[in-house]
């Protein structure tokens, strides 16, 4: 199992994870966003060679309003969200 957000803001990670899949471990191409598909789903490509600019880690809170979205946390969810990644600032917001 990967941690998407630890893997987005710490290198150390990405090395850990790549020494783990017996990879060698480069960032080449960390902020390249690939075309493929359109890019990213919130941004397209206008972050090409400038990911690390994409406020990746907050997009959840384009749906906050969204009553499909917010029906989907229920305490159990909320608790693995907790132990998965951490105090995500906000998210206390979307518990029934």
């Amino acid at each position: 199992m990967l941690n998407y957000n630890q893997w987005v803001c710490d290198q150390e990670y990405r090395k850990n994870i790549a020494k783990k899949l017996d990879f060698n471990f480069c960032d080449t191409g960390f902020n390249v966003v690939k075309n493929y598909g359109g890019g990213s789903s919130f941004d397209g490509t206008k972050f090409n060679n400038q990911a690390t600019k994409m406020d990746v880690l907050n997009r959840w809170q384009n749906f906050i309003d969204d009553p499909e979205y917010r029906q989907m946390f229920n305490s159990e969810i909320m608790e693995y969200s907790q132990k998965i990644f951490g105090s995500i600032k906000g998210t206390e917001a979307l518990k029934s």
